[in-house]
């Protein structure tokens, strides 16, 4: 109760001292009888002359060095607020009473305004030279204006992120990555312009699509086309298989002999080379493989599907539906055609072989009006012909001709030895006839009757 009343009688008075003096000695010592409180409702620690700048309530001077100090009596630390002799800011320096070190520039004030933290020499309004950690999940930075946030840091053991509630977020610079990756976080990676999807990679199998957002193969264009320009622009496959050797080209030749010693300048050549096997056009599905060529859709030559392969292997020339493996809708010009045939006429050379008589050759002709064994004209307009069997057909008649006329010599022949041994007899008639004739015009001793 006593130490109450004391304490309580002892403000009492210092506050009726302060305001009854202008200042209160803090010293006995004269050469320190200016330094004082100013009690005039503000209070100055320095020289008696100090100007209350911009009418600060407490006003702290000195010329360069520690001008407050902040002491912890039990690890002997100083949080020093420190004026250095070169003037232009203020720092707090720490010494640490354990050490026994300084640590100067924790924090510093410009006379400009900058700060820095980690730096007496801030170069902006706010120079941190170390990490920063803020508030946001994980210890994230987040920095806040009028229009919104964004969040810089690391939010967990994984990742760093940047986060924002604004719907994007936009570079002024290109974006350069040390690893020279640029990676998608557990999803496709997806490419736009304008807010439009262009481009997607799909982050399971690696596909690439542009214009679809389900590429089903490495490369999948949807709806669009590839243009490639410049002096020598071509399309190469390569299978890189050890040991394969094999690869294609697509190119525009850009001179005469390019890709290949029959093109020319402009033509558009797919040079197929392979040292390990063939060059395969397959189609594996049940539909056919077409050629056309033409101009698209205009006169005087629109463009027209000039060769089909159906999926049995037919081939059709100027016919989309081939009935056989060659099926040609107009003339063919070689200069050597090969069939390969089962059988042959050589039958009618067998000694079994009926061989018509010219008489039955005659009636069926004067009846049917073609040739035995030989299609009519109706049948041939109709059904047309087989090469390999009219072939055969017209040897079988070939080889019936031959036989009539082995035959027709034969009695050629043996008319000729007729004929012969009639110019033998008609000569010794002759002579018989002479021999006569003279007998009758001579007697016996070949004297004149």
């Amino acid at each position: 109760m006593k130490k109450t009343i004391v304490l309580t009688i002892l403000g009492t008075l210092l506050s009726f001292g302060i305001q009854a003096q202008e200042y209160v000695q803090t010293t006995t010592n004269s050469a320190y009888q200016n330094k004082s409180f100013r009690t005039s409702g503000k209070f100055s620690i320095g020289p008696s002359d100090t100007e209350l700048v911009g009418g600060s309530p407490l006003n702290i001077q000195r010329n360069w060095g520690n001008w407050m100090a902040l002491v912890d009596g039990y690890k002997k630390d100083v949080y020093a607020f420190h004026n250095p002799n070169n003037g232009g800011r203020m720092e707090m320096f720490i010494h640490d009473g354990v050490t026994n070190t300084n640590n100067f520039g924790v924090f510093t004030i410009r006379r400009d305004g900058n700060i820095g933290i980690g730096t007496n020499s801030p170069q902006e309004k706010l120079h941190i030279n170390g990490s920063i950690r803020g508030n946001a999940s994980g210890g994230a930075l987040k920095i806040k204006s009028t229009y919104g946030y964004i969040d810089v840091g690391a939010q967990n053991a994984s990742w760093a992120h940047i986060y924002t509630d604004r719907p994007k977020i936009i570079f002024n610079k290109d974006i350069y990555t040390v690893t020279n990756g640029f990676s998608s976080y557990d999803n496709d990676l997806i490419l736009k312009t304008k807010g439009t999807e262009r481009i997607r990679i799909d982050d399971v199998t690696g596909n690439i699509g542009v214009g679809t957002t389900a590429p089903a193969e490495k490369l999948e264009i949807k709806d669009g086309r590839v243009l490639l320009n410049g002096l020598n622009p071509s399309i190469k496959i390569k299978n890189r298989t050890a040991g394969v050797g094999s690869w294609i080209d697509i190119a525009a030749s850009p001179c005469n002999g390019c890709y290949s010693k029959f093109a020319k300048k402009g033509s558009v050549v797919m040079r197929a080379v392979s040292y390990k096997g063939d060059f395969i056009v397959s189609n594996p599905g049940n539909t056919s493989i077409s050629f056309a060529t033409g101009n698209w859709n205009s006169a005087p030559n629109p463009q027209q599907e000039r060769m089909t392969i159906t999926n049995i292997g037919n081939v059709g020339i100027g016919t989309k539906t081939p009935d056989a493996k060659l099926a040609v809708n107009g003339r063919i010009h070689a200069k050597e055609v090969k069939v390969d045939l089962t059988g042959w006429a050589d039958y009618v050379f067998k000694e079994n072989y009926s061989l018509p008589t010219l008489q039955q050759v005659e009636n069926h002709i004067k009846t049917k009006g073609h040739l035995i064994n030989i299609p009519s004209e109706a049948e041939v307009v109709e059904n047309g012909i087989q090469l390999g069997e009219m072939n055969a057909k017209l040897l079988e008649k070939i080889e019936e001709l031959t036989l009539y006329t082995i035959s027709q010599q034969k009695e050629i022949d043996r008319l000729k030895m007729v004929e012969t041994q009639n110019q033998k007899l008609a000569q010794r008639l002759a002579k018989i006839e002479a021999l006569l004739e003279n007998i009758k015009t001579n007697d016996t001793y070949g004297q004149e009757k």
